[in-house]
């Protein structure tokens, strides 16, 4: 029974985590590219997005495939259910399925599973790292399987020192074939063999010659089946492509050390633990395992896209530390499980919650797009919306998106941020973000209100017009341009402003059917939900008011106006404490909400 506590708790812990709100930027055009696979079976194709590219490294190509056939067969979804598994079983089964004969070692892993599942959440989205997490986990399985294997050996008067029986065998051709796969999946490949050199430098140390030599035969194996790939020889060099001073690392933050003093702090949590695990394991004579739990901690220091996955390596190397009394860990065990099912509802979010569609991404701008076909298909954006689009508006050729290095030559990276940020990134790319526009002839420009002034510097300019706009995004044409009458479909901006019209006329039974149609058309507007609920309650319709509210705050939680009138619609039902508290949020967000203020010194 109390095994059985464990593995719930690293289970839901783990899928909790995984339930994080994520921009699904990179998905779009690994969804894009793999619908373009499945269409042309072209892997090795110029690229069909972009009009500043060159070739294309389509390292990721199954993922990409299978994420697209995914999708195509259970919708987003089964995407979404698909990453939770993967992690689940990256982070918690596969390492408890391993100490599964341990009750100690399974109440450390379940803890450890649950706790570092939980720190760095930021890349468990819909990418290839899913491929990464979930075959560096089994690698790791692997290796240290191999190890021990050896080790019992050795001690129980089996095979002489080194030797391998069948069974080890099995588990170092695992991780090559293993290799094989990942390279195809996601350039973090490296990290197959890389194990196995590591693990074979640590039985050098622990004076076992011979199955140090067996590890770097199988290191050296696993890096010839990385070449199994469309690309061959060239893969290898891949996970190195980044090292240095490149462009992409001035703009890509991922790639930047981890803030150990500021967002990243928990880390040093993960350094503690390790290093006491590092300690346990040389001490045991296990150095072996002493520098792979070494190496993933470095790697961890080293940029913060790599903090999940030393967290992912440590639920595994890091259990030693983990000793407790039984009692201790049972109480443990049982209030981290507590806490696991009050966090279950996140799991209940939908795809286009999780992944802030309507918060992030120009969806009502596309729809403007895709609604005027003769405009010029060659359009300027925003580096983060470069994946929406290659999804949304097949073919349209766009400046850039999220395949950075894989595609793009360093120079046009730099062109595209000092387009969109103008100041220093022009010094950068040595021309302004005007002359930029005209050397690559540019008459469609998509503007993210977001981040960066190139608004207004367009709006301010005498050669470009302003053709669209909404809450996140503009759109400007070159003056002079050609296209034919401009046609605006309907959106959940203008369904809105169309029906606040109404409620300023006191016309709430006309504006309610318009709300109900914004919230359809983007139902991951929160602005779109706060107006129906307010309509909701105006129509008499309690229960359905708050519910929409309710949504409008768990979509923004900083949503001016939203908790004053949900602490109005609680204050008519006689619920007082929650009405204090909604108002009392309300103040928060808004310190100079008059009505608020009343409403709240009335209930005092």
């Amino acid at each position: 029974m109390r095994r059985i506590l464990a593995w719930l708790v690293a289970i839901l812990g783990v899928a909790t985590a995984a339930a994080e709100p994520l921009p699904a930027a990179d998905s779009w055009w690994l969804l894009a590219s793999g619908r373009f696979l499945a269409e042309t079976g072209q892997i090795r194709a110029a690229d069909p997005f972009s009009f500043t590219a060159g070739p294309w490294f389509n390292h990721e190509w199954l993922f990409g495939l299978g994420a697209f056939e995914l999708y195509r067969a259970l919708g987003w979804e089964g995407l979404y259910w698909t990453r939770t598994l993967s992690l689940v079983l990256a982070f918690a089964v596969l390492p408890l399925w391993a100490v599964r004969k341990s009750e100690e070692q399974t109440w450390a892993v379940a803890l450890l599973a649950a706790g570092y599942a939980w720190m760095f959440r930021s890349f468990y989205d819909v990418r290839p790292y899913l491929g990464t997490y979930l075959l560096c986990a089994a690698c790791l399985l692997l290796v240290r399987g191999a190890l021990e294997d050896g080790r019992r050996q050795t001690g129980n008067g089996g095979p002489g020192p080194g030797d391998l029986d069948r069974s080890t065998w099995w588990r170092l051709a695992g991780v090559v074939v293993g290799t094989a796969l990942w390279a195809n999946l996601h350039g973090a490949f490296i990290l197959g063999p890389g194990m196995l050199v590591v693990a074979g430098v640590g039985c050098l140390l622990e004076r076992r010659a011979r199955l140090a030599g067996q590890l770097f035969g199988a290191g050296l194996a696993a890096l010839l089946a990385a070449m199994l790939n469309p690309y061959g020889w060239r893969m290898l060099a891949f996970p190195f492509s980044l090292f240095g001073n490149s462009a992409f690392r001035l703009g890509l933050n991922e790639w930047s050390r981890p803030a150990l003093f500021g967002e990243h702090a928990l880390y040093w949590v993960v350094v503690l633990v390790g290093a006491v695990a590092t300690w346990l394991h040389w001490r045991a004579g296990q150095k072996a395992l002493a520098l792979l739990t070494l190496v993933f901690l470095l790697g961890g220091a080293t940029a913060w896209r790599n903090l999940p996955l030393a967290c992912l390596a440590g639920v595994q190397l890091h259990a030693v530390a983990l000793r407790a009394p039984a009692r201790l860990r049972l109480a443990t065990v049982i209030v981290a499980l507590g806490l696991t099912l009050l966090a279950t509802p996140r799991l209940q979010r939908t795809p286009r919650e999780l992944g802030l569609w309507d918060g992030l991404f120009p969806g009502d701008a596309t729809r403007f797009l895709a609604a005027n076909p003769e405009l010029p298909h060659k359009l300027s954006n925003p580096y983060e919306w470069g994946g929406w689009l290659t999804w949304h508006l097949p073919g349209w050729r766009i400046f850039i998106d999220g395949r950075a290095h894989t595609v793009y030559s360093e120079q046009t990276y730099l062109d595209a941020m000092a387009i969109q940020f103008g100041g220093p990134w022009e010094k950068k790319a040595g021309a302004s973000w005007d002359e930029l526009l005209r050397k690559y002839q540019l008459d469609l420009v998509l503007v993210t209100r977001m981040q960066g002034d190139l608004d207004q510097r367009l709006g301010a300019s005498p050669d470009w017009e302003r053709i669209y706009q909404d809450r996140k995004s503009a759109i400007y044409l070159r003056k002079g341009a050609s296209h034919g009458p401009l046609v605006y479909p309907e959106t959940s901006e203008s369904l809105c402003a169309e029906g606040m019209q109404h409620v300023g006329a006191g016309a709430w039974d006309r504006a309610l059917p318009l709300f109900q149609r914004a919230v359809q058309l983007s139902p991951g507007d929160p602005v779109a939900h706060l107006y129906l609920g307010v309509a909701d309650l105006r129509a008499g319709y309690q229960d359905a008011g708050i519910t929409e509210l309710e949504t409008a705050l768990r979509l923004d939680p900083n949503l001016p106006d939203a908790h004053f009138n949900l602490g109005s619609a609680y204050r008519r039902l006689g619920d007082l404490k929650r009405a204090r508290r909604e108002l009392e949020a309300e103040l928060q967000v808004n310190p100079r909400h008059p009505e608020a203020a009343r409403a709240l010194r009335e209930l005092q």
